[in-house]
């Protein structure tokens, strides 16, 4: 029995100054912030290990960013019906 919980996720595209404020914020609350390589960061919570959220930088500048439910909540208005 796989007694490991699993948090749901959705994605969405981020403009890059709004990223990069969100990874300034993160390292404000004091969460690991790794992937310093300027085109991925992964954000975790330091005290439970939980990932908050993650990006990987698009060509187009943009952000690819995946939200964890734990942590984030899904705006309504985006989900599928």
């Amino acid at each position: 029995m796989n007694t490991t919980p699993t948090h749901k996720s959705f994605t969405r595209i981020v403009p890059h100054k709004i990223f990069m404020d969100m990874i300034k914020e993160a390292r404000r609350v004091d969460y690991s912030v790794e992937g310093e390589a300027k085109d991925f960061y992964q954000v975790k919570d330091n005290e439970t290990g939980d990932k908050v959220f993650a990006g990987i930088r698009h060509p187009s500048g943009k952000w690819i960013a995946t939200f964890f439910t734990l942590y984030w909540q899904e705006p309504w208005d985006t989900k599928e019906a």
